[in-house]
C-alpha cells in the first residue's frame, strides 16, 4: 500500500504558525545555555527542519500573493502556480 505524500513527510500538515511556535521554544531553550551538547545538537537539528519548513510554507504564500497580485486586470484571482512553476525554466544560482 502506497502511502501519500502527507504520511511520508508529517511536518507538510504542519501549520507555519505552529512550526513557527514550536521554532521559537527551541531557540529560547538553546539561547538558556543549560542544555548538554547532546540535547543542543538535537534542538539545532530540529530547529533547522523548522526553519526550513517555514521558509518553503512563505515561499508559496509569496508566489500565491505575487499570482494573484499580477492578475489585478482581471479582478484577481487564485492560480495554481505549481503548474506554471513546472512549465517556466530554472533560475540559475549566482
Amino acid at each position: 500500500m502506497r502511502k501519500n505524500a502527507s504520511q511520508d513527510n508529517p511536518q507538510d500538515e504542519t501549520s507555519f504558525e505552529d512550526a513557527l511556535a514550536k521554532l521559537e521554544k527551541i531557540v529560547s531553550r538553546m539561547e538558556d545555555g543549560k542544555l548538554p551538547i547532546e540535547d543542543m545538537m538535537r534542538n539545532f537539528e530540529e530547529a533547522s527542519k523548522l526553519a526550513s519548513l517555514c521558509s518553503a510554507k512563505l515561499k508559496v504564500i509569496e508566489r500565491k500573493i505575487e499570482v494573484l497580485v499580477g492578475k489585478k486586470d482581471k479582478d484577481g484571482e487564485w492560480t495554481d502556480f505549481e503548474a506554471k512553476k513546472k512549465n517556466e525554466p530554472q533560475d540559475s544560482l549566482i
